[in-house]
Formats: structure tokens, C-alpha cells, sequence
């Protein structure tokens, strides 16, 4: 049967005791743990008015006779906090009937956390302001980063991870040492063009994962065209991010086919000039669209 919406969804404004009420309802099965830190983020988002109405919603299911809280978890948490909430703060609830729990799981499985507020961009910079050193950088810098470590952590289906999920790479520890290095390597908006896209990024982070030094070394090099001669890898990958541009298939463009190439090659080729460097060994930076993508060494 799927999953069928009761009535109407409406808009209410938020309460403490509304907020309590979803707070305290029996969450789906299989639910995600509460994440504290996200909590804190949407803390500063609410403090920065960030948030458009969230959506709650519920579902009973025929199965287990139950009513479940289907989304609303961290918002309904964090406004259950407050006993005078900001006007402006409202709920569209949501009821939902299903008959057994697979439909739940499925009906689960459509709701996403961007939803909640404003933008992705907006989520990415209320999760770097938790740390005031993070809060300073570009926001340019702190996307390109989210996005490539969620690539490097789960490839092409990074995209189907929610948005605040993806964020949650910058409350740890060893992602703020990237992002700061990655800002400093970058520079600012219109120099080193050619490093400022997601797929180098994202071989930026997979390679200082291996090693902060070497990726120092390596991209500095890649960066500034300083290898000791055209043959060493930095300096092949220095002179084809030069002359290659990013193609994502979406829409035209007015540059040569010839120029482009898809977001995964220039990803694999910028990780086979790094492992050709640290191998010591010299790379054409070879791309089989079906082969695997290659480890970091």
C-alpha cells in the first residue's frame, strides 16, 4: 500500500508543549540515534533566525497498532528547551497511515533535515560557527569542503546523505585541521582557479588523511607549477588542471569537449599524480571510466 497522508498538513506555531509532545513520541524503529552537536548548530541557527516553519510529521502504523514520530527529532528536542520561543517559530504537521512497518521505513526514508532551514550553504555555516576558528573561514572554502569529504566518504551517494548529516564532518576534530589547511592553500576567491573545484578538494582531503606533510608538499606544488620538471607528476597535474574544466552534464556550456571532463576523472587523475609522487615514479594520468577508483597510498 505505501504510505497514505490523513487530512491536511497545517501550520502551527511552536510551543513548548508542542515541541514536548513530538519530543517525547515513540520515534520509527530503526531510528537514528539524537546527535547533541546537531542540536547545537540548530541552537545557532534558531539564534540567527535560520529557520523557515520545520516539518513534523507522524505516522500509525496498522501493523503494530503504533503511532510514530516519523521527523522532528532535533528540532522538536532543541525547541522543547525554551519556554518562550521566537514568534516566527512555526511547525507543518504532517499524519501519515500506513500498514506495516516496511512502508514505514519507506515513508522514513523521504524526509530530509535540509528541509528545516534555509540552505544547504546556511547548514554548512551554522555548523562551522560552533567553532569560532572554523567560523571565520570562506564560506566557499567550508561547501567545497563539506562536499568533498562526504565524497570521499561515500563516493557518488554522497548526495543522497542529508545536509546536516554532511555537515557533521566539520564538528570533528581532524576535518577542522583540513579545512583550515584547505583555506590556506586555496587563497582567497580568484586565485588558483585551477584547485578551487569539489573533485581536487576532495583528492586534497583524501590524500592529507595519509599524510599532512606530503599533502603540504604536494599540493603546493600542484598549486604554484614548482616541480622540478614537466615530467614529475605535480607538474603533469598542475598543467592538466590548468587546461581542464569540470563537466557535471547539467545544462551547456560554451568550452570545448576537448577541455571538460566529468567531476570522477579529474578526481582520479589528481589521486594518480599523488601516488605516482609519493612512489616516486611518473604518471599520463591514465582514466578508465569503469575502473575502480584508486586508494590514496
Amino acid at each position: 500500500m505505501g504510505y497514505e497522508l490523513v487530512g491536511t498538513p497545517r501550520t502551527e506555531r511552536v510551543t513548548q508543549a508542542l515541541a514536548t509532545k513530538f519530543r517525547d513520541m515513540d520515534p520509527v524503529p530503526h531510528d537514528r540515534p539524537l546527535n547533541p552537536k546537531r542540536i547545537e548548530a540548530y541552537r545557532k541557527m534558531l539564534a540567527a533566525g535560520l529557520f523557515r516553519p520545520v516539518q513534523w510529521a507522524t505516522v500509525h502504523c496498522n501493523e503494530t497498532q503504533a503511532t510514530y514520530r516519523v521527523n522532528g527529532k532535533h528540532t522538536s528536542n532543541l525547541f522543547a528547551e525554551y519556554e518562550e520561543l521566537p514568534q516566527t517559530v512555526h511547525a507543518t504537521i504532517e499524519h501519515y497511515h500506513c500498514d506495516d512497518l516496511d512502508d514505514v521505513a519507506r515513508l522514513y526514508a523521504t524526509f530530509d533535515s535540509r528541509t528545516q532551514v534555509r540552505t544547504t550553504n546556511d547548514i554548512n555555516r551554522a555548523f562551522a560557527a560552533i567553532d569560532p576558528a572554523l567560523s571565520v573561514i570562506q564560506t566557499r572554502v567550508v561547501n567545497m569542503c563539506v562536499t568533498a569529504i562526504a565524497y570521499v566518504q561515500h563516493g557518488d551517494k554522497y548526495t543522497s546523505k542529508p545536509a546536516a548529516e554532511r555537515a557533521e564532518c566539520l564538528l570533528e576534530e581532524q576535518n577542522k585541521l583540513f579545512v583550515h589547511w584547505a583555506s590556506d592553500l586555496l587563497g582567497a576567491k580568484g586565485s588558483n582557479v585551477h584547485l578551487w573545484r569539489s573533485p581536487v578538494v576532495a583528492a586534497m582531503y583524501a590524500t592529507f588523511q595519509k599524510s599532512r606533510k606530503g599533502a603540504n608538499e604536494f599540493w603546493l606544488a600542484v598549486r604554484d607549477g614548482t616541480g622540478a620538471s614537466p615530467k614529475v607528476p605535480d607538474r603533469v597535474l598542475y598543467k592538466f588542471l590548468l587546461t581542464k574544466f569540470v563537466h557535471t552534464g547539467q545544462g551547456s556550456t560554451n568550452r570545448s569537449s576537448k577541455s571538460l571532463c566529468a567531476p570522477r576523472e579529474m578526481y582520479v587523475k589528481c589521486l594518480h599524480a599523488w601516488n605516482a609522487w609519493r612512489r616516486d615514479t611518473t604518471t599520463d594520468l591514465k582514466y578508465h571510466a569503469q575502473g575502480k577508483i584508486p586508494a590514496a597510498v
